[in-house]
């Protein structure tokens, strides 16, 4: 038994553009998400959707799904899942894609100590940095580092010069938070900034950690940081909460990883 499925691209291709301007009325631009089964059209057929939306960068969910993504798809390719030399065949993937053509437009995303210092040997093997985001944790409670080991890391310049780092990573979940996680609320105040009170609880917790990763930019990688380095690369925010985020952070260039509203 087969099945088929037609798309109206008009159709589709008019929300992609929606999405796309209301994104960018919020200040921020699209990353599109290319993960799984590309929502049943396949992750080369998305991939060269991007391409064709003129957009920068697209995520994939997996190592795994990288090469396709990358072959189809000329722009830079951020992997959500986070590096972890543990993981036996992903950390095979890795090494065989960092010394492939396709290599130097993969971005990893590191959420563990043991992730950076991977990351840090596959640069001195490859003799070339590698391209990286922190992934912060959130409320989520997924996966990432919290606030003072994020700061901790970037004052370490054996692991940040081994290193392009394009910016901070936060997931945020699906549903709305009670409350946002405490930890960057509690650094901004140690630091002077202020707290944050205005907003959603996903918009406030982006707001701190933003804050408190434009400082550890400023004052640990300073000249040397690359012009990627402040970027936010956000999951799970509306444009209603992008909004409040850039106008509390202006300076800040945000990315907004979409996939369903596409």
């Amino acid at each position: 038994m087969t099945f088929s499925l037609t798309v109206d691209t008009e159709r589709w291709r008019a929300n992609l553009a929606r999405v796309t301007a209301g994104i960018s009325e919020a200040g921020g631009s699209v990353v599109p998400v290319v993960k799984g089964n590309g929502y049943g059209l396949g992750n080369a057929a998305l991939a060269l959707e991007s391409t064709l939306m003129g957009v920068e960068a697209i995520a994939v969910g997996t190592v795994h799904e990288a090469a396709e993504a990358a072959t189809a798809f000329s722009g830079d390719v951020v992997v959500l899942e986070p590096a972890d030399p543990r993981d036996s065949i992903a950390s095979e993937e890795w090494a065989a894609l960092d010394a492939s053509p396709l290599g130097p437009r993969l971005v990893r995303t590191l959420a563990s100590e043991s992730g950076w210092h991977a990351a840090a040997e596959a640069a001195h093997q490859h003799q070339r940095p590698i391209r990286a985001v922190v992934e912060g944790l959130t409320s989520m409670q997924r996966f990432g580092l919290d606030e003072a080991d994020v700061a901790r890391l970037v004052a370490d310049r054996r692991l940040t010069e081994s290193l392009t780092l394009e910016g901070l990573a936060l997931h945020l979940p699906l549903v709305q938070p009670t409350t946002p996680r405490t930890d960057s609320m509690a650094m901004l105040r140690d630091s002077g900034s202020g707290i944050v009170e205005s907003g959603t609880a996903r918009a406030r917790e982006v707001i701190a950690w933003s804050r408190l990763w434009t400082t550890l930019v400023a004052d640990h990688l300073g000249a040397d940081a690359p012009d990627t380095a402040a970027t936010l690369w956000a999951s799970h925010l509306d444009d209603g909460e992008l909004a409040s985020v850039r106008a509390a952070v202006p300076d800040l260039p945000m990315r907004a990883r979409i996939g369903t509203r596409l």
